[in-house]
């Protein structure tokens, strides 16, 4: 009887999955989180997060990779948010950097930034030190390098002269 009750779970497990996979795409520590707060033994979580494995319906890299094109679309941000952001999904650390490094090389770190800076300067006060001390807050919360913010203000301060 108990061995029914094990296979009762698993398929209830799997279908709260499916539901959840249905919606949106997530990580594998989201799904385990959304199971354990429904109750679900650790093992039956185990069983059935490595059974999604199997089928290809979940894969931290995949989710990375679909997460940072996401938000590069919805929102300009740099590697240091991106990689935030994933932590916060329980994506591990190196397939993070791996999804943020394949869409975001340096050159394009710099172009997106510096498109950031442009869209918010307004006239010709580029030069007023208060407007690029906002920029350069904007750019280091939205998670680019300061080695990146400094090169889009000196870029920003060279167009002006």
């Amino acid at each position: 009887m108990e061995d029914n009750s094990e296979a009762a779970n698993l398929e209830r497990a799997k279908a709260c999955c499916f539901r959840l996979l249905a919606y949106r795409a997530r990580s594998e520590a989201e799904l385990g989180q959304r199971l354990r707060a429904r109750g679900f033994a650790a093992p039956v979580i185990e069983q059935t997060l490595a059974r999604l494995r199997e089928l290809g319906m979940v894969d931290d890299a995949e989710f990375a990779e679909a997460w940072v094109e996401s938000r590069l679309a919805q929102r300009s941000m740099g590697p240091v948010a991106l990689r935030s952001e994933l932590r916060r999904k329980g994506v591990p650390g190196d397939v993070a950097a791996r999804a943020i490094d394949t869409r975001l090389g340096e050159e394009a770190q710099f172009d997106l930034a510096l498109a950031l800076a442009r869209k918010r300067l307004t006239g010709p006060q580029t030069s007023d030190p208060k407007v690029l001390a906002r920029i350069r807050r904007l750019l280091v919360q939205r998670g680019f390098s300061s080695d990146i913010v400094q090169t889009v203000i000196a870029r920003i301060r060279r167009e002006e002269e």
